[in-house]
């Protein structure tokens, strides 16, 4: 399926973009996404793709099954180990970046080692009108130990963060609530 927003290739099943981060409506009709109230092939009333009903061959019917008693241990012999398998821990989450500008109405969520620039990485479409963007102009990137960080890439008109000019290759830990300044594109922080 095509994102209906940054027009990349997604999974058919996604209820959102993984690449912009919208939500996804497709046409009950005919399956397309699309965005905005009907569908631009059929003018069918669009719909979240959380909401579609699955298809009659999609159903799966439940099937029982048995699970296995464990034999007791012979009289006289007491069992010594307990071969319940450990729980599995959870894994956690990253928390997810989102940099928003409503002025020039460019929203982004970078992933780990996402490139942010006019000609590389995964939202060039969005800086690809913006001369002042250099082609790659700062690289994103996430640990458990330091959270979100930023580094600029040597760009030509640089980056700022917390009004302080970013030193090319050195990355700077970001935090919820801040802006960071790409060229003379400021943008609002949100980490969740």
């Amino acid at each position: 399926m095509i994102c209906a927003f940054c027009k990349k290739e997604i999974d058919a099943d996604s209820f959102y973009c993984d690449q912009c981060g919208e939500e996804i409506k497709i046409c009950p009709k005919c399956g397309k996404a699309g965005k905005g109230k009907i569908c631009t092939s059929d003018g069918t009333k669009l719909i979240l793709a959380k909401d579609k009903q699955p298809e009659e061959d999609d159903k799966t019917i439940p099937v029982k099954q048995e699970v296995a008693t464990p034999k007791p241990p012979p009289p006289g012999v007491k069992k010594i180990i307990d071969d319940t398998p450990p729980p599995k821990p959870e894994k956690k989450a990253n928390p997810v970046i989102t940099l928003r500008n409503n002025a020039v109405n460019i929203t982004f969520s970078p992933k780990h080692e996402d490139i942010v620039g006019r000609k590389k990485g995964n939202f060039a479409h969005l800086f690809a009108q913006y001369k002042q963007i250099s082609g790659q102009h700062a690289k994103f990137m996430y640990s458990p130990e330091t959270g979100w960080m930023v580094a600029d890439l040597g760009s030509s008109n640089g980056t700022k963060y917390k009004d302080k000019k970013l030193i090319p290759n050195n990355p700077v830990k970001l935090e919820n609530g801040t802006h960071l300044l790409l060229a003379n594109i400021e943008f609002f922080i949100e980490i969740v």
